[in-house]
């Protein structure tokens, strides 16, 4: 319990965050009750993962895969022949491998795809011409990831409602200032 609870601290997970150690004897319960807020917590986390995983990835066809897969092994041809520093290259093969690799998954993400362009266009923009041509690969790579996300469904959302349910104004009622019932005031109710 202190450990997730310091851990809740460290991430500003505030529905954990004010959880204390209990005493000896409030011990179980307090424990008990740990322990469900925490499961419901990261069911909740889970969830607003894969609702986000959906968002920011895409599901490739074998055939999308293979072409992806050539272009890249185009790119990494053209890093090979390029004059990099070592470490450069390392780095621009390790990017690479990771998207590579990220391709193969049920669904891939783009934040491998962002890097390893980003590191490439840099590299570009610095001077490496023998780096040119890979432009073209990536815009290529972009394009079939495109083409694969526009075929995707959009994320089902709840329906809003059509129209808010609101509760009713009072009807305005003239006073009578008891003009109407005066036949019973001589009558006692009780």
């Amino acid at each position: 319990m202190n450990k997730i609870t310091g851990a809740a601290r460290a991430l500003d997970i505030e529905a954990l965050r004010n959880w204390e150690l209990p005493d000896y004897d409030a011990a179980y319960n307090v424990h008990r009750a740990f322990d469900l807020a925490t499961k419901s917590i990261v069911l909740q986390i889970q969830i607003q993962k894969a609702r986000i995983g959906a968002i920011y990835s895409v599901t490739l066809d074998a055939a999308t895969k293979a072409r992806i897969h050539n272009l890249v092994k185009e790119i990494r041809e053209l890093v090979e022949a390029a004059d990099l520093d070592e470490r450069k290259k390392n780095s621009l093969f390790a990017k690479l491998n990771a998207f590579d690799a990220d391709v193969d998954r049920a669904r891939t993400r783009f934040d491998n795809v962002m890097l390893m362009g980003i590191t490439i266009t840099d590299l570009i923009h610095k001077g490496t011409d023998a780096l040119k041509p890979a432009n073209e690969m990536l815009r290529r790579i972009n394009e079939l990831l495109g083409g694969a996300k526009s075929k995707e469904a959009d994320p089902a959302r709840l329906p809003s409602p059509d129209d808010i349910k609101r509760v009713e104004k009072p009807k305005k009622q003239i006073e009578d200032f008891g003009r109407k019932r005066r036949e019973l005031d001589d009558e006692i109710p009780f």
